[in-house]
């Protein structure tokens, strides 16, 4: 606490969320490291399509609670569903062991349901909390925190090399690194600057006035326009952009892993560096974007236009990437340098159409995000099974072009969709007529 003194309050924000993103993150993979650290001999059924299906199970979890979550961080303040959430899931972390020696692979799907109903909330919340503490002037410093999410899973890999000849601590640090950083996050955070207690007054009102003219209102009580946003274009655009960047990323961490091993015999334990360098790289790409939306800023150089340039740059490289696999997919050598710079780039989408409903709706701004994570979690499911399908019976080299020509036109698609009509013009449905008539 001492030490946390002479830092401002957003600045202590910032850093819970980054190791909060980071926490995250890394519980959403401790399934992945359950079915890679423990022998299912009783399950019949590939090691990839049991990776599938956990992914199925835990999107069915995070799916269902994502848009009350976001509507009660916006009632009742993110802090509180943040913290619970990160707690529930690091206690079924601790049990994950427990679980599978009782249940096998079965109790470990039906965990990684709640795991996923537990994190639900962590996004929206996240933010929940941007649009009272996060001016867009430092928009760039939010996307430094949200960078850590790739550490937490470049961190889940680590882990699992480290202490893969003993499963319980596998699972035991990362719950217990959870439970202490719920504890820190209640200590130390706050719902809103009107809310905390040591704030000081000139950070107060430097945060509430910037907020406020960027159409913040500090009021848990508003309605949500629920018309007004399923009718706007605007919203759609970013809906759809999230739904194809979504499928198409989410394919390029996991699935991208899966076809390196698979083609090539690639191993984590066998080959560390060459799996779990990518997500460091990642992790390291995204925070140096968000280092440079800083600096663009300082320029004032239109937050709409670098929010693009991110947008194209986060999907266009990646699409290339994808083609190279299908170029070069007998090479090792080329496979892994287009999955490192896929993954290395995809990470712009934070500075990108992910944080504009900040600024297009930041009252509503976890709805938003817990909306549009929703549809795109609807859309990965069915995006799931149409790879699945694809190139059925192809050779197996050939299903994996078809999945990946698939994935290319995914990203081609979110990039093209949100340079051309994307837009972060506050909406007039942001603030209520009551507020305006004051």
């Amino acid at each position: 606490m001492i030490l946390c003194e002479p830092l401002e309050k957003r600045t202590i924000l910032l850093i819970m969320l980054f190791f909060g993103f980071g926490q995250c993150y890394l519980l959403r993979n401790v399934v992945y490291m359950a079915l890679n650290v423990y022998d299912f001999m009783n399950v019949d059924i590939s090691s990839e399509s049991m990776e599938e299906r956990a992914v199925v199970q835990f999107y069915y979890g995070y799916c269902v609670l994502q848009i009350p979550c976001g509507r009660l961080s916006e009632r009742f303040g993110g802090k509180t569903m943040m913290g619970f959430g990160i707690l529930g899931a690091s206690i079924l972390c601790i049990l994950i062991p427990y679980a599978i020696e009782t249940g096998g692979y079965n109790s470990l799907g039906f965990i990684s349901v709640f795991i996923g109903a537990f994190l639900a909330a962590y996004n929206s919340a996240a933010f929940n909390l941007a649009s009272k503490w996060i001016t867009a002037k430092e928009r760039g410093k939010l996307v430094c925190a949200f960078s850590s999410l790739y550490f937490g899973n470049g961190l889940r890999l680590w882990l699992q090399l480290e202490y893969s000849s003993s499963k319980e601590i596998l699972f035991i640090i990362p719950g217990v690194s959870g439970i202490i950083w719920t504890l820190c996050w209640y200590m130390l955070v706050y719902d809103s600057p009107m809310t905390h207690p040591s704030i000081t007054r000139q950070e107060r009102k430097h945060i509430v006035l910037t907020k406020e003219s960027e159409g913040t209102i500090y009021d848990t009580a508003i309605d949500c326009p629920w018309s007004e946003i399923c009718f706007d274009p605007h919203v759609w655009v970013v809906f759809t952009t999230h739904a194809c960047f979504w499928a198409a990323a989410v394919f390029l961490n996991q699935r991208s892993v899966i076809y390196l091993r698979e083609t090539f015999k690639l191993s984590p334990l066998e080959d560390p560096l060459l799996l779990v360098l990518p997500f460091f790289l990642s992790f390291c790409s995204s925070f140096i974007s968000g280092l440079l939306l800083d600096v663009l800023c300082r320029f004032r150089i239109s937050l709409i236009l670098v929010q693009k340039i991110y947008t194209i740059i986060a999907t266009i490289i990646p699409a290339i990437a994808f083609i190279g696999f299908i170029c070069h997919n007998n090479s090792m050598s080329w496979s892994l340098f287009f999955y490192s710079l896929g993954l290395a780039f995809a990470t712009w989408i934070l500075g990108g159409h992910y944080t504009i409903f900040l600024d297009l709706a930041p009252n509503f701004a976890a709805t938003l995000n817990a909306m549009s994570t929703t549809l795109a979690t609807f859309y990965l499911i069915l995006n799931t099974k149409i790879i699945n399908s694809l190139g059925a019976g192809l050779e197996r080299h050939e299903q994996w072009d078809k999945r990946h020509c698939l994935c290319s036109a995914l990203f081609f698609t979110a990039g093209t969709m949100f340079t051309l009509f994307g837009n972060n013009n506050i909406a007039d449905w942001n603030t209520p007529t009551f507020y305006e008539d004051v």
